[in-house]
């Protein structure tokens, strides 16, 4: 596994463990994933960090429900501008304080990100999930959630 120099020196041995915890739980779905082709089954960041949590359990992660906030362009009169959206996620926090991402926004391939709590870029990142609990309220309303 590649580590950032960066994220080599903040991350604590607690945290690559967890890490590695949750990339040998992921990896070991794909068997069953395979199995369930052909049912009409979705998985979704929601889901999974549920599952993870319920895994790892409360002394190695906590469940987060928020909006990942992104920017996107838009035409202005005067030029492209930028606009800030949310978009309805799920994460894990470490009991270290940095974020493990199961399911990241946007991603295509099924491999979780570790973003460290310390470091040079650890603000950029914890400004972009906002913890609320209308998301949560929105999952919980939800029929089921697989």
């Amino acid at each position: 596994m590649f580590f950032a120099h960066d994220t080599q020196e903040n991350t604590s041995t607690q945290d690559k463990n967890t890490y590695f915890d949750i990339i040998r739980l992921t990896s070991s779905t794909v068997t069953h994933r395979k199995k369930l082709k052909k049912k009409k089954v979705t998985f979704n960041c929601h889901s999974i960090c549920r599952a993870l949590a319920m895994m790892l359990g409360p002394e190695k992660v906590t469940l987060i429900d928020g909006y990942y906030v992104a920017f996107k362009v838009h035409d202005g009169e005067n030029g492209a501008i930028l606009k800030t959206v949310g978009q309805k996620h799920s994460w894990l926090l470490t009991t270290d304080g940095s974020i493990i991402e199961p399911y990241p926004v946007g991603a295509f391939a099924f491999m979780p990100i570790l973003y460290v709590k310390a470091g040079p870029f650890s603000g950029f990142v914890e400004c972009r999930y906002q913890e609320t609990d209308d998301v949560t309220a929105f999952i919980e309303e939800r029929e089921t959630f697989f």
